[in-house]
């Protein structure tokens, strides 16, 4: 890629399933919305000096697994990696906005998840870290083994596509004030809003007193 080159647009790369190997721009500032998507032989990237931002679903159904981030990356849209299944991800310690962390890609404040790798899953259980606030969709999408997610106080906001399809316990802690697990479903703390029900039971039964799915 010629260092002219600045942004990366929409889908532009969307279906080069046999590209192997990208040397981007240094120049480059933007990668905008599955500007890699499907590219299925991809396996490692090293996103260069320069780059500020990055759209969602940038990498969606390639099998990277490994990914380099730059000091200069200052946004990164929460569905970016949206089922990725990274091994190796590294990111310049002096980067301002975003931290790796027990194997995790998080906020330099700890309160997003973007993307994990399989250091940070014990056993078939992944617990979320107290300080996150918003789970996006598709962090664990590829993550089969995980069947317990643990969720802390702090999660103000959910998707339900954040969950692993495998998914079989949820715990939630006593304290967190929106939402409940009950009977494989997660509830309003008041239990008048279904937000996510993850049976594998042929008949499911809602609770009582539920006004909204």
């Amino acid at each position: 890629m010629p260092n002219t080159v600045k942004e990366i647009g929409m889908s532009t790369f969307i279906n080069c399933s046999s590209l192997t190997d990208v040397q981007l721009s240094n120049n480059l500032k933007t990668i905008s919305f599955r500007a890699f998507g499907d590219c299925l032989s991809l396996k490692e990237i090293t996103i260069p000096e320069g780059v500020q931002e990055m759209g969602g679903f940038v990498f969606q159904s390639c099998n990277l697994t490994k990914i380099s981030f730059p000091k200069s990356l200052e946004t990164i849209d929460q569905n970016c990696f949206w089922g990725l299944k990274l091994g190796n991800l590294q990111i310049k310690e002096d980067n301002e906005h975003f931290i790796y962390e027990n194997g995790m890609l998080l906020s330099k404040d700890r309160t997003k998840i973007f993307t994990i790798t399989e250091q940070s899953i014990k056993g078939n259980a992944f617990t979320i870290p107290n300080g996150i606030e918003k789970l996006a969709g598709g962090v664990l999408e590829a993550y089969a083994q995980i069947t317990k997610v643990i969720i802390p106080e702090s999660v103000k906001e959910l998707e339900a596509n954040f969950f692993p399809t495998m998914v079989e316990t949820i715990e939630i802690d006593e304290k967190n004030a929106q939402y409940i697990s009950i009977n494989k479903q997660i509830c309003s703390k008041d239990k008048k809003i279904l937000y996510f029900c993850y049976s594998k039971d042929r008949s499911i039964t809602l609770e009582e007193g539920i006004e909204t799915l």
